[in-house]
């Protein structure tokens, strides 16, 4: 038979030990029962509204110990052992308050609804997660003095065992948000919404250097920028000096399926006093962000030439060695180099060898040159997806700043035709694999290498991929592509389509191309102005197009390579022309000037071209005025093809002279005059134009 027991008041069990091998027990909620012997519930149930204190050992709660809204559980005992009913725990109020080590049991978890209270005791969570719904919190009074090297004040987590909550809550922008009060205040930019916020007590190690032992961890909405407060303990310093603490931080992105860990040094002003450190503007991905502190911050990338294994995490002072021979270099950079400003980056190698100079850099249709006057062209600064034609006077192992060399997978838009990018993979490995999606290449080309797709198979001496080289990759379509089979799938998932930048002019890209820095243009009859295009043509053929910049234009032209379409492109020594394109006519006109024979990576410079938007006729004309008939106006237009003396008037039918439009010397070219005929009859009126060598005449009917 079961037994149904009620206690509704406060009751002291003795040292008496409690065993409920099947009995129902119910606490009221106005009750608090202490159980001052062990307590066994193996058969038994417990319904718990009430308070109950655990002063001695608790061998098991059994399958069923609920605890029901405003109920608390308190482990007031020494070096007591915490358990659950074998899947999960919940509480609604749970207090630790007796004295030494109270232990959690391992793998389990504990569910907090309202408050975790840890009071003057030591609190090991083992391997076990304590949840908190909603806006339960963790409340902390000051702890005895810890009696082991390995033990903290308050409470501590062995490894594995965390405090978390899950949940949905938005919150708003400017303003902190410390989730349940683990101790991670977090104020975003924008409104977003929290998944869940944890507190971990791990010491994550990296070749001997050591962390804090705790780490605060958040998952949010979308990718954002966020300022954090991040609390700590002196307790858990792991022997570090509190006042060279540095924040590091370690984003996980779910959609990249990211394994290890790579800490970031992340700005951040420490307060010993109050124990915190406050870091504003962090970039947070999608995903779960965690956040730790420690001492050593330095390089940690073996391919860096200042590696330093004993730092715990990236602090962004990475430098690599980029090799360039004397003469032109196909090069990349496997990260944004620290210094973007192209001119200041390649100033730095005459800096490291002074010996050396830089004539010029070259990337797709852009280029910036060393010139006698000073650095000009069009590419400002460099990035991490480009390749680049770099020409040096000498050889030299070049020392470049990349506070972080990209090692996951990096998404390139590629565009049909050619495309100069840089090598972001594993050094040394085999160039088809990386180039996965084979169908839409048709050939891979590096400096005196390349790799060509033939009718049966792909064929060259293009066999592996190196760091620091450019490539050239050839498409017959418009995708988003990544280095390595093993980004794929990746790409893939996050590909959007991609926007080709419209031109007025578009040009197919070939893998040779020459540059034409011009410095100062004459156009007659035209001011150039933003929104013209200076264009190449060898024949007929548009080879080279940019729109026009007051100063400095750089133009890059193509030549002919192995991809269709470019039969027709100059080869070395072949001369082209130059013209302009007036955006508000929409005439072009032809540039004239010293322009030098195409050659491949050749650089020229044009100090002067001139031009003129003016038609010049052959032969002296008076065409037929627009609108004929008319009322009141019309347009007399004629040419001259030479400078002349010239009258034009009207006349009507009788021979007299009605007006005289103009009389005097016009310029070689055309000229339009209007005729306003609004206080004149209907009728037949005649234009007539003179000049030395020329008389015409025209018939105007005038009606209204």
């Amino acid at each position: 038979m079961r037994i149904f027991l009620t206690i509704l008041f406060s009751v002291l069990l003795l040292s008496a030990d409690f065993t409920n091998d099947g009995a129902v027990l119910t606490i009221d909620s106005l009750c608090i029962v202490t159980f001052d012997g062990s307590f066994h519930n193996e058969q038994g149930e417990v319904h718990n509204h009430g308070h109950i204190k655990f002063d001695s050992t608790v061998s098991t709660l059994g399958s069923m110990f609920e605890n029901y809204h405003s109920s608390t559980v308190e482990y007031s005992g020494d070096n007591q052992s915490i358990y659950s009913t074998g899947v999960y725990q919940s509480f609604y109020n749970l207090i630790i308050s007796g004295t030494g080590e109270n232990v959690f049991a391992d793998d389990e978890i504990y569910f907090v609804d309202n408050q975790f209270d840890v009071r003057n005791t030591l609190v090991n969570l083992n391997t076990s997660f304590v949840a908190f719904r909603d806006d339960a919190e963790i409340l902390e009074t000051a702890g005895m003095v810890p009696y082991d090297t390995n033990v903290y004040d308050n409470y501590y987590l062995s490894e594995g065992g965390v405090l978390t909550w899950a949940g949905t809550k938005e919150i708003e922008p400017d303003t902190y948000v410390n989730q349940n009060n683990l101790g991670l205040h977090i104020r975003p930019h924008q409104t977003t919404t929290l998944f869940s916020a944890f507190r971990a007590s791990f010491n994550y190690t990296d070749n001997g250097a050591v962390s804090l032992r705790r780490s605060l961890g958040l998952h949010i909405e979308f990718d954002q920028h966020i300022d954090i407060i991040f609390e700590y303990d002196e307790s858990e310093l792991n022997s570090m000096n509190e006042s060279e603490l540095l924040l590091f931080q370690f984003n996980h992105n779910h959609y990249l399926e990211t394994s290890e860990y790579t800490w970031t040094q992340i700005d951040g002003t420490i307060d010993t006093e109050s124990n915190t450190i406050t870091s504003d503007n962090i970039h947070v991905a999608q995903g779960t962000a965690i956040f730790t502190a420690s001492t050593g911050g330095g390089c940690k990338d073996p391919l860096a030439a200042n590696y330093d294994a004993e730092a715990f995490g990236e602090n962004g002072t990475c430098e690599y060695v980029v090799p360039l021979g004397a003469g032109n270099n196909l090069m990349s950079f496997p990260g944004t180099p620290a210094l973007t400003s192209t001119q200041e980056l390649l100033e730095t190698i005459t800096e490291q060898n002074p010996g050396c100079e830089v004539n010029f850099i070259l990337g797709q249709g852009q280029g910036l040159f060393n010139t006698q006057d000073g650095w000009s062209g069009n590419l400002s600064e460099v990035n991490k997806n480009s390749g680049y034609w770099v020409n040096t006077s000498c050889s030299i192992d070049w020392l470049v700043s990349i506070p972080k060399r990209e090692i996951g997978c990096v998404t390139y838009d590629i565009g049909a035709g050619n495309n100069l990018v840089s090598y972001i993979g594993e050094e040394g490995a085999e160039t088809l694999p990386s180039i996965w999606e084979g169908d839409n290449f048709n050939f891979i080309l590096g400096q005196g290498v390349g790799l060509f797709k033939t009718v049966d198979e792909w064929s060259g001496n293009l066999n592996n991929l190196s760091l620091f080289k450019g490539y050239w990759l050839n498409s017959s379509s418009t995708f988003n592509f990544s280095w390595g089979e093993e980004c794929q799938d990746i790409t893939q998932a996050l590909a959007s389509n991609i926007e080709t930048e419209e031109k007025i002019f578009d040009v197919l890209q070939s893998t040779e191309q020459a540059f034409y820095l011009i410095k100062d243009l004459e156009v007659i009859g035209m001011n150039p102005q933003e929104g013209d295009w200076i264009l190449a043509y060898r024949g007929y053929e548009l080879i080279g197009s940019t729109e026009y910049e007051e100063g400095n234009t750089t133009l890059a032209v193509m030549g002919k390579d192995i991809t269709e379409g470019t039969e027709h492109f100059p080869r070395d020594g072949e001369l082209i022309t130059l013209k302009i394109f007036n955006h508000k006519t929409m005439g072009v006109h032809d540039l004239n000037g010293e322009i030098p024979a195409w050659t491949s990576l050749g650089v020229s410079i044009l100090d002067k071209l001139e031009g003129s938007s003016i038609i010049i006729p052959d032969n002296f004309v008076l065409e037929q005025p627009y609108p004929n008939p008319f009322n009141p106006t019309t347009t007399v237009k004629f040419g001259l093809p030479h400078d002349a003396d010239v009258y034009l008037r009207i006349y009507d039918l009788q021979g007299r002279m009605i007006e005289e439009l103009t009389q005097g010397y016009l310029t070689a070219g055309y000229h339009s005059f209007q005729w306003d005929a609004d206080n004149l009859a209907s009728g037949v009126y005649f234009v007539n134009l003179i000049s030395k060598d020329f008389v015409s005449t025209q018939k105007l009917m005038l009606l209204k």
